[in-house]
């Protein structure tokens, strides 16, 4: 009896030692095995690029009216300040008596104490092509142009069109003997051009900018040949993508390429002057 207790004890034993061995073997086997140190990479992301914004160019403003040339005076009240009126120069002559233009000024009117530094605007829609600084005669100047193919076809039919000129023998160099860099322009098209001379300072515009109608452009002065404040107003009609560097007449003080380029805007028939009041007075 004691021997068979001793063997049960023994063989307890032993099954009990051989369950512990498997089972802690077991346990060893499924512990998670340690993994090789990895280096973590760290790499810097791009700056973020900033998108180009393109503007997009001015458009021309379609031209269905025109404006007062003066701020807070209504067209119908202009021929009351006309000061000097249009006289076409005879064509073709040099140094001839004319005054392709009117002339807007006052002392006094309804509340108004002087013109100097009046607000002059633009009575076109169009593209600034030349600023002039204080040269004679206009002094401080600018030229805004208006295509035809951007005028109103209501409002085109009533912008007046200039006197015939009458039939020449001479060539535009016979009339304007080319001195210095030759003007270009598209003869293909036509455009309207308004000069606004004798103005106090450079004006507020720059050449290459486009203006609305009854937009300020300057204000009034004496500038170039002038005696007193006014504003000369000039409206020619001619070829397209005109290119004037700069326009004076005969002085002392011109350059032999401005006093062309005067022959070329005024006397040789290519940019023909039309009376601006036939533009800017009522009907």
């Amino acid at each position: 009896m004691n021997t068979l207790l001793i063997l049960f004890g023994v063989f307890l034993f032993l099954f009990l030692q051989g369950c512990t061995t498997s089972s802690t073997a077991t346990h060893v086997a499924t512990l998670p095995q340690p993994s090789a140190t990895s280096t973590l990479t760290i790499v810097p992301s791009l700056a973020p690029t900033q998108t180009e914004t393109i503007s997009p160019s001015p458009t021309l403003e379609m031209a269905s009216r025109v404006c007062s040339p003066l701020q807070g005076i209504p067209l119908e009240k202009l021929r009351l300040i006309t000061s000097n009126s249009f006289i076409p120069f005879p064509p073709y002559v040099e140094n001839g008596v004319g005054h392709p233009a009117i002339d807007l000024s006052f002392y006094q009117f309804e509340g108004y104490s002087t013109f100097e530094k009046f607000p002059i605007q633009s009575i076109l829609p169009g593209k600034v092509i030349l600023v002039e600084n204080d040269r004679y005669p206009y002094g401080f100047m600018v030229i805004i142009e208006t295509p035809r193919s951007q005028v109103d076809s209501v409002f085109s039919s009533l912008i007046p069109r200039p006197t015939q000129l009458p039939e020449s023998n001479y060539s535009i160099g016979d009339r304007c003997p080319m001195q210095g860099k030759q003007v270009t322009y598209d003869p293909t098209s036509e455009s309207i051009y308004v000069l606004y001379a004798h103005l106090s300072s450079l004006p507020s515009v720059q050449a290459g900018d486009m203006v609305s109608c009854g937009e300020l452009i300057g204000l009034a002065g004496k500038t170039g040949n002038a005696a007193e404040d006014h504003l000369h107003l000039e409206v020619h009609l001619g070829p397209s993508n005109a290119a004037f560097e700069s326009i004076a007449s005969y002085h002392s003080s011109t350059t032999i390429e401005e006093r062309y380029n005067y022959c070329i805007w005024s006397l040789s028939g290519v940019f023909r002057a039309i009376d601006p009041a036939l533009l800017l007075y009522p009907k």
